[in-house]
């Protein structure tokens, strides 16, 4: 009977130990991994005037989002790095646009063409 006792508390701390290595990271202390944000506005080229419900996808992570009646758009908790946005709107051209997002984050602004019929 003492030995099933003392395997049990034996596995007991081995996956209490496993579980807390798994926890922490490599350098020892907390992962913290910096995010920022993208936000900018979708143009009309023509009319200078924000474009509502436009499409706006980040091409490395394929999160979309869709432009506001004032034609902008904000992508959270994005990591530090280099995207390309892609921007498609009926009636218009699409458009891609490269950024860079530090830790302060990054404002674009995307003219699109009307679309030549």
């Amino acid at each position: 009977m003492y030995q099933k006792v003392i395997m049990m508390i034996t596995a007991l701390a081995i996956s209490s130990i496993v579980l807390m290595a798994a926890t922490i990271s490599p350098t020892g202390g907390d992962i913290n991994i910096e995010t920022s944000t993208i936000s900018g506005t979708v143009l009309d080229a023509e009319l200078e005037e924000g474009i509502s419900g436009a499409e706006v996808t980040l091409e490395e992570t394929d999160v979309t989002t869709t432009t506001d009646e004032y034609g902008t758009f904000t992508f959270t908790e994005v990591e530090e790095g280099s995207y390309t946005v892609v921007v498609e709107a009926y009636g218009f051209e699409s458009a891609k646009v490269e950024v860079e997002v530090n830790e302060e984050g990054a404002a674009i602004e995307v003219v699109l063409e009307p679309e030549i019929k």
